[in-house]
């Protein structure tokens, strides 16, 4: 992956060591992306480093960061989202996997919950 502009924002919203979801930062993210749609693939493709990794917690905190683009931004960011299999491929791998670490149970649920809505 080559670094988006909004990479840095994302990954401070998307910090392991956040106890909760920051909303602020995630609402200027989507502020951001509602100003210019343009911005939706590059948030699209700094969330995709997120939920990518290993950490439940950043996938947790990622996931709910892309429910809010989902439910805030308007058919064009869910029609930039169907143009990302890769970001798509990982909410599945995430909802399907058995649970045995600390924390992983959080993701699982929030992959499962966006799936079936």
């Amino acid at each position: 992956f080559s670094p988006s502009p909004f990479q840095d924002i994302v990954d401070q919203a998307t910090s392991e060591y956040l106890l909760t979801p920051d909303w602020e930062k995630n609402i200027h993210i989507i502020d951001q992306v509602n100003l210019k749609i343009e911005n939706a693939k590059e948030v699209m493709r700094a969330i995709r480093r997120r939920t990518s990794n290993s950490n439940p917690k950043v996938q947790f905190l990622a996931l709910t960061l892309l429910e809010m683009g989902v439910k805030n931004c308007g058919h064009v960011f869910r029609a930039e989202l169907c143009q990302h299999a890769e970001l798509l491929g990982d909410v599945l791998k995430i909802a399907t996997r058995e649970t045995r670490r600390s924390g992983e149970h959080e993701s699982t649920e929030k992959a499962l919950e966006m799936i079936n809505t």
